[in-house]
């Protein structure tokens, strides 16, 4: 039983780490806030998203820096790993959950009305998928859920009483 918890402890790491590298790619991560940063100098966003601003600022660079130091520490099965890792996956799931519902509602309000047309010269910027941000949340809320049970607090526990 104590295997079949650490191997799934530092499976938790490694996906946790993965998530964390792939919000650090320079097309979702630090390059995302320069480009929103020039948008507002230059007009092309509104300012009233300055107020969603901070939680990118959080949520692009410094969450998955936290989410890769807590990564390390599962892996070498370390108490403060678990609380850092609970905490960083479930600000991570709350950020996706408010995202999906937020997308839910623009889907729902704008679901009767036409399309409008494309002009000729229009150029298409990006193209946005909202699955990898489903299946990340998901897995953050699996790996809390997992983390808060019992027996892996026991394995964590243990593992400090050696350390000491």
């Amino acid at each position: 039983m104590h295997n079949k918890i650490t191997i799934s402890v530092r499976l938790i790491a490694i996906a946790t780490a993965g998530t964390a590298l792939y919000a650090l790619l320079p097309d979702f991560g630090l390059r995302y806030i320069w480009h929103t940063i020039l948008d507002m100098i230059y007009g092309y966003q509104q300012w009233e998203f300055l107020a969603y601003f901070p939680v990118a600022i959080v949520f692009k660079p410094i969450l998955p820096l936290l989410k890769l130091v807590s990564a390390y520490g599962l892996l070498q099965i370390r108490p403060w790993a678990r609380k850092l890792a609970i905490g960083t996956l479930s600000f991570d799931f709350l950020i996706r959950f408010i995202g999906a519902i937020k997308f839910v509602i623009l889907v729902m309000q704008y679901r009767n009305k036409p399309i409008p047309p494309i002009p000729q010269d229009a150029v298409v910027g990006q193209v946005i998928s909202m699955w990898p941000s489903y299946i990340i949340a998901l897995l953050c809320i699996t790996s809390v859920f997992i983390l808060i049970q019992p027996s892996v607090k026991r394995i964590f526990k243990e593992n400090k009483q050696t350390n000491d």
